[in-house]
């Protein structure tokens, strides 16, 4: 049983507007959208986790932080000179900003 499982071809099933298998489903309110809710987090959800493996170390966030730096969407506007001139920040950790950054409002 589990070989016709593993091995079956797919059924393919179909759903058409005016079909009424999902017509008494209730579908609750959506939230009201105001942008991506990432650039409203504080730059700590940045940090090395599961999430984010190559996400941003306690150290760099500190840094951030303390240059005023305190949102994600803050750290994605911030250019790369104002970002330079913060200590220990140079071209190679731009880089790995912007690419934590751009992970986060992608996922």
């Amino acid at each position: 049983m589990i070989d016709q499982w593993i091995g079956a071809l797919p059924e393919p099933a179909e759903f058409h507007v005016s079909g009424q298998a999902f017509h008494e489903v209730q579908l609750p309110p959506l939230p009201v959208e105001h942008g991506l809710a990432i650039l409203d987090k504080p730059v700590t959800v940045l940090g090395k986790s599961a999430a984010y493996p190559y996400g941003l170390t306690d150290n760099l966030i500190e840094r951030l932080t303390g240059a005023g730096i305190t949102t994600v969407g803050q750290l994605a506007t911030t250019d790369n000179r104002t970002l330079d001139q913060i200590d220990y920040i140079g071209d190679a950790t731009i880089k790995r900003i912007r690419e934590v950054v751009y992970q986060a409002i992608w996922m």
